[in-house]
């Protein structure tokens, strides 16, 4: 038996910088998570300005991998007009090496338990049964994985979705062909007129190498997505007709990874004792690039909450839990998350109609209206 004051379900991004930000407060803290290690997936690969903040607040941002230097000025291209941007500080990461250091530099009293947690029982100490036959019980139970999908589920908790706000996103790497360095330190390319529906790709550094998020609305089932597979670079030059004359001829350095993403988010989520945070709750656009703003605003609400308000009382009630899917700076970040799925209306470059825009921020807001949370 584990008695805890927070067990966090999940070893991942949230969780992690979770596990980080309310560690040292003299509480007994777990993670469970039934891998060993987070496997090379693609996920987030950027850290913005505000995100380095925030993970600074939490003492995960020297735990990067690699650690780098910023990016520095950025070129952004729109098919027309070339603007100097400077980022002033943004990070290229590997996410998986990234999770993994926060994993290695846990405090010796936050152990990760491997395990999977198979059933949640709320109550003043809810308790978490794995499988491996282990019982946990804690005074606040985070669940901080987007695969605990039956886990919310047995609590009475739902997703709900909406049609047609999907996201299909691809990571790779590049080199010149003539072995030279690239001339700029990052590059973004949108295209004005979002054909074929794809957004935009940008190219910046990752370590010594150049890696290229390619973010679209494809379905999975599109002719074409097969082609940016296995036929990466020509297909990029039909998609981008002038990216060759700001990289030079470039060719493939890695394999190809695809990773489709569709909008959802969780409905009767009030459980006492029990807080979802991250893509647990609600799924982001990758396009946006405000995935781990989500997350670590979350993780800065909830970690604030536990160390001033929460730590002595007596339990983690119903109250407690809906201050936190209130608090204000939660709620605006879950807006923005959501805005994000209608990236091609909002986005830089849209090129709908004024009043197209104005019927989609209506529609938008009949859908997710701002008190959604209480």
């Amino acid at each position: 038996m584990h008695d805890l004051d927070i067990a966090i379900i999940g070893a991942g991004f949230a969780g992690l910088n979770l596990a980080h930000a309310v560690a040292g407060q003299g509480m007994k803290i777990a993670v469970v998570d039934k891998q060993t290690a987070c496997p090379d997936i693609f996920r987030a690969e950027k850290i913005e300005a505000a995100q380095a903040e925030l993970m600074r607040e939490h003492g995960t941002l020297n735990m990067r991998s690699p650690r780098s230097k910023p990016v520095g000025k950025t070129l952004s291209f729109d098919g027309s007009r070339l603007v100097v941007c400077d980022t002033v500080e943004q990070y290229g990461i590997s996410y998986a090496d990234t999770v993994n250091s926060m994993r290695a530099k846990l405090p010796p009293d936050v152990p990760v338990i491997h395990a999977a947690a198979s059933e949640v029982r709320p109550g003043d100490r809810g308790t978490i049964l794995l499988d491996s036959g282990e019982i946990i019980r804690a005074r606040l139970v985070v669940i901080a994985t987007g695969d605990a999908i039956q886990l919310c589920k047995s609590l009475g908790m739902r997703r709900v979705t909406k049609s047609g706000l999907t996201s299909l996103s691809f990571g790779f790497y590049i080199a010149r062909q003539d072995g030279s360095d690239f001339e700029f330190n990052g590059f973004n390319y949108f295209l004005a007129d979002n054909p074929d529906r794809i957004h935009y790709l940008t190219v910046f550094p990752i370590g010594t190498r150049m890696r290229v998020n390619l973010f679209t609305r494809l379905s999975p089932r599109s002719g074409i997505v097969p082609r940016l597979r296995t036929n990466t670079v020509e297909t990029l030059g039909e998609l981008f007709p002038d990216l060759f004359a700001y990289t030079g001829a470039i060719e493939l350095e890695s394999q190809v990874q695809v990773v489709s993403t569709a909008y959802y988010r969780l409905r009767n989520h009030h459980v006492p004792g029990v807080i979802v945070i991250g893509d647990a709750f609600q799924s982001v656009s990758p396009a946006t690039g405000s995935g781990l703003s989500k997350v670590l605003t979350d993780v800065s609400v909830l970690s604030n909450l536990y160390r001033g308000k929460w730590k002595n009382l007596p339990a983690v009630g119903l109250e407690e839990v809906k201050a936190f899917y209130r608090h204000q700076a939660k709620a605006a970040c879950d807006r923005q998350s959501l805005k994000s799925w209608y990236y091609s209306d909002f986005g830089p470059n849209s090129t709908r109609s004024l009043l197209g825009r104005l019927q989609r921020r209506l529609d938008f807001s009949l859908q997710f209206p701002a008190n959604e949370h209480t």
